[in-house]
C-alpha cells in the first residue's frame, strides 16, 4: 500500500491561511491608518477655515462696534440737542410772562395812593410787597387783582404801620396771590 503524507500540505496551507490573516490585518492597518489620515487632514481643514472665519467676524464686530459707539454719541447728543431745543421753546413761551405780569400790576395799581417795592414770581404764586396809604387802598388794590384771569385766590399776609418822616404813617403790605395751574390736556392713546 502506498502511503501519502498529507502533513507538509497542511503545513503548508497552515502557513498561507496565516500569511492571509496577517496581510489582512496589515491592509486593515493601512486603510484604517488613510481613513485616521484622511479624517485628520479633512478636520484640520474645516478647523482652519472656521478659524478664518472667525477672525473676519472680529474684525467685523470691531468695525462694528466702532460704529455702533459712534451712533450711541450721536443719539446721546441728538437727545441732549432734544432737551436744550425743549428748554429753548420753553424760555420763548414763557419769556414774555413776567412782562405780563408786571405790566398788569401796573394797571392794576391804586394810582396815588399805593406803590410796589417788590414783586416776585414763582410757578405757584406771586408774592407782591408795596405801601399804601391806608387799608381801603390795599382791600381795593386785592379786589383788582381778584378780577386778574390768572390769580386763584389772594391773600394777605401781613399789614403793618410804616413811619415815613416824623408825621406820615402809610400801611406796608404783603400779599400773596396763586397762580392758576393750566389743565393739562389728557393724553390720547394711539391706535394699534
Amino acid at each position: 500500500m502506498i502511503k501519502i503524507n498529507l502533513l507538509p500540505f497542511r503545513a503548508a496551507r497552515q502557513k498561507e491561511n496565516i500569511r492571509r490573516q496577517v496581510s489582512i490585518f496589515i491592509l486593515l492597518m493601512l486603510l484604517t491608518l488613510a481613513a485616521l489620515v484622511f479624517v485628520t487632514v479633512n478636520l484640520n481643514r474645516k478647523i482652519d477655515t472656521l478659524k478664518d472665519r472667525t477672525e473676519t467676524i472680529k474684525k467685523d464686530v470691531k468695525q462694528y462696534k466702532a460704529k455702533a459707539d459712534k451712533v450711541k454719541k450721536i443719539k446721546k447728543n441728538l437727545s441732549l440737542l432734544e432737551k436744550k431745543l425743549k428748554i429753548i421753546a420753553n424760555l420763548n413761551k414763557n419769556r414774555k410772562k413776567p412782562l405780563e405780569l408786571t405790566d398788569s400790576m401796573t394797571q392794576l395799581l391804586v394810582h396815588d395812593r399805593m406803590w410796589i417795592r417788590s414783586l416776585k414770581s414763582t410757578n405757584k404764586a406771586v408774592t407782591i410787597s408795596g405801601i399804601a396809604f391806608d387799608n381801603p387802598t390795599i382791600a381795593e388794590f386785592m379786589k383788582k387783582l381778584e378780577s386778574y384771569p390768572d390769580f386763584r385766590s389772594i391773600k394777605l399776609k401781613s399789614s403793618k404801620n410804616k413811619r415815613m418822616g416824623k408825621n406820615i404813617i402809610l400801611k406796608q403790605f404783603q400779599l400773596t396771590c396763586n397762580k392758576k395751574t393750566a389743565k393739562k390736556k389728557p393724553k390720547k392713546k394711539k391706535k394699534r
